[in-house]
């Protein structure tokens, strides 16, 4: 199908299965360029491994126009499962807060067909906050950009999909439209019922806050993961009024209470300050920070995560550090009988 040829496909969004490649994106059409609908491509797995051509099957319109429901910024889906043969697109929803929106994707390695809107009913959401930081001489405009309440990245383990995104909370962690006291947090999901013809479901969700009265610290633009033992790690960036913008990480062990974490911990040591003179922030209301957060699985034993995530590096500049994330060892055996 056509789309106009003043669109731009942003935020390209990719997810991998056994059978084929999931691209999701957000199309910006006209003069000025204003949101327009968004997309998804299924690309056959088999063809990119081939001789070629390649075989993609796009899909228009999953969020038909500006102001239509559908997942916003669809996030393909990664899927480790080798026997699947249903691949999927997930978002928030682009006309209400506390939804997310999956599409499936069937017979993706022949000829692909999509599903209606399917609508999952989460905790109250919000978009995130412009992040302060400490150091910041720019005023409002120099904060960091929080960017919107997109997901980052989804991934399904044993049949259930993993996926978090920032969104707005108050001192309690409840997400939060209006009112002082709020701060930027990062939401995390396990999504259940999704592989097949059930209704999805939350197994459990959580938010990773500060619940400071004064000054707390904010994460935004996260990652999650989860691991053959069941162990899920996110990756995240942090910064606040009394805080550098450093990268930071939290896990949550299998055996945890559900919908809780451990404590983060920040991973990198920033002493120095991010007032880019090329980005004052003026036209965006902030200045742009990472639109991209990864954390992922080592498949050489399933346990093992690494994770990538940006931080001020020297004076007005951004890198990027990655950590690997190791679960506490099993307990030492005493005897055996």
């Amino acid at each position: 199908p056509s789309i106009s040829n003043t669109c731009l496909a942003d935020y390209p969004t990719l997810g991998v299965d056994s059978q084929a490649l999931y691209i999701g994106t957000n199309n910006f059409c006209g003069s000025p360029q204003t949101f327009d609908s968004t997309d998804g491509y299924v690309v056959r797995k088999s063809s990119v491994l081939g001789a070629g051509p390649l075989v993609v099957t796009p899909f228009r319109g999953l969020v038909p126009t500006g102001s239509s429901d559908g997942p916003y910024t669809p996030q393909g889906v990664d899927n480790y499962d080798a026997t699947s043969n249903e691949g999927y697109f997930v978002g928030v929803s682009n006309s209400a807060f506390g939804r997310l929106i999956l599409r499936r994707v069937g017979t993706p390695g022949g000829t692909p067909t999509i599903s209606a809107d399917i609508a999952i009913t989460v905790n109250s959401t919000s978009f995130p906050l412009t992040v302060p930081h400490l150091g910041n001489t720019g005023g409002t405009n120099g904060n960091l950009d929080g960017l919107d309440d997109r997901l980052f990245a989804a991934h399904i383990r044993n049949g259930r999909l993993w996926t978090a995104h920032n969104i707005a909370v108050n001192s309690a962690g409840t997400g939060s439209t209006s009112g002082t006291g709020r701060r930027t947090a990062v939401r995390w999901y396990e999504l259940q019922n999704v592989v097949g013809a059930g209704t999805p479901s939350v197994f459990q969700s959580g938010t990773v806050f500060d619940s400071a009265a004064t000054n707390p610290r904010f994460y935004w633009i996260p990652s999650v993961m989860v691991s053959g033992q069941g162990h899920a790690a996110l990756g995240f960036s942090a910064a606040g009024a009394a805080d550098r913008a450093n990268a930071a990480t939290v896990g949550r062990l299998l055996g945890d209470t559900l919908g809780t974490t451990q404590t983060p911990e920040l991973y990198t040591a920033s002493s120095t300050a991010y007032n880019p003179p090329s980005d004052t922030g003026a036209g965006r209301g902030a200045r742009r920070w990472g639109d991209y957060s990864y954390t992922s699985l080592d498949p050489n034993d399933d346990m093992t995560m690494w994770t990538i995530q940006q931080f001020c590096d020297v004076t007005n500049s951004y890198g990027v550090r990655v950590v690997k994330l190791l679960a506490p060892p099993p307990a030492t055996l005493t005897g055996v009988s």
